[in-house]
């Protein structure tokens, strides 16, 4: 192990009473700790190094998992990240979160008509080209404004306003970070 490793160990074992005597565990199952240093996926045979007064549910255990692999295998600490987050929020969430999104499913079924929807997108990128497709898709009427001048902010109170009373699918409003001002309005 490399001094970064022990160090890391070094500091679990000073502040979290579960790997106190972490030392002692390692060396009483060196071997079996050695393999799983070496192994390929070692976040899949993590060695039990912690003492607990009381069995460990999966999300604790796949916590403690975590930390062990943060201390000596940093490079898997990913892998190790995904099997917590599949412990809490199950083995269904992070495969959901790699689908694209059913627009159309989400705003027929989940959202109501006066209820807005915020879309963001990574900069370079402009979601509003979906909305237009599922507009389209939907032959719903849309609304679109650009905001950029105080102009720009009437038209768009005024289009929110007119969709909210009158049902229309969507108010489309490119740059969204002008959009605060109307939202502050909109909801105080």
């Amino acid at each position: 192990m490399s001094g970064d490793e022990i160090d890391a160990l070094a500091r679990l074992s000073m502040k979290l009473p579960a790997f106190k005597g972490l030392v002692k565990r390692i060396n009483e199952s060196s071997e079996e700790f050695a393999q799983f240093l070496q192994h390929n996926t070692p976040e899949m045979c993590v060695p039990v190094i912690w003492a607990t007064d009381k069995s460990l549910s999966a999300i604790s255990m796949a916590m403690m998992k975590l930390l062990v692999i943060q201390a000596v295998r940093p490079d898997r600490v990913i892998a190790a990240g995904h099997q917590l987050v599949d412990a809490v929020l199950s083995e269904s969430f992070m495969p959901a979160g790699e689908k694209e999104l059913d627009l159309a499913k989400i705003v027929d079924t989940e959202v109501k008509g006066g209820t807005p929807v915020l879309l963001c997108s990574a900069p370079g990128f402009d979601a509003s080209g979906r909305l237009d497709d599922l507009a389209t898709e939907l032959n719903r009427q849309i609304t679109s404004i650009a905001i950029g001048s105080a102009e720009g902010f009437s038209q768009a109170e005024k289009a929110i306003n007119s969709a909210v009373k009158t049902g229309r699918y969507c108010t489309k409003i490119k740059n969204p970070l002008r959009m605060m001002k109307i939202t502050l309005k909109l909801y105080l």
